[in-house]
């Protein structure tokens, strides 16, 4: 019987150090193939017709005004986010106005935007809520139908 002293080498490929390297490498291979499918869900159109959705959802009830927005571009990895054409119609009807109360005819955008660029935190999504960190509004436009003074007072 050779009894030889055993290796640096010989020690580290032990079969349970081998079976947990290899287990360590493919739970990151996991963990980055998730990553990239979440990241590839996130960017593709139906997620971002999804969110419009919700957004002008929110904020219709919010504002207690129809709220469209034509076209809205994600980035999930900034979480940046660019709202175009965004409109802003009369208000609702509600009881208080009274009965019969009817929106006006034709059309009733009282308030537009034609790019709204939203930048967010990621650590405040984090803390189940967000931190906005840049909001930018490009050709914003309110129509309001003012009576004009006269002359007489």
């Amino acid at each position: 019987m050779t009894t030889e002293p055993v290796t640096r080498r010989a020690r580290r490929q032990t079969p349970k150090r081998t079976r947990a390297s290899r287990l360590i490498r493919a739970i990151l291979a996991l963990l980055i193939v998730g990553l990239l499918g979440v990241w590839y869900v996130l960017e593709t159109d139906a997620t971002a017709d999804r969110v419009r959705r919700l957004i002008e959802v929110r904020a219709s009830a919010a504002l207690g005004a129809q709220v469209v927005i034509d076209r809205l571009e994600l980035d999930a990895v900034p979480f940046h986010l660019e709202a175009h054409d965004v409109r802003i119609g009369a208000p609702r009807p509600t009881l208080a106005a009274g009965p019969g109360t009817e929106p006006a005819a034709g059309d009733d955008t009282l308030a537009g935007i034609d790019r709204v660029v939203l930048d967010l935190s990621p650590w405040g999504l984090l803390r189940n809520g967000f931190t906005v960190l840049n909001l930018e509004l490009h050709g914003p436009r309110l129509d309001l139908e003012l009576p004009l003074p006269s002359r007489n007072g």
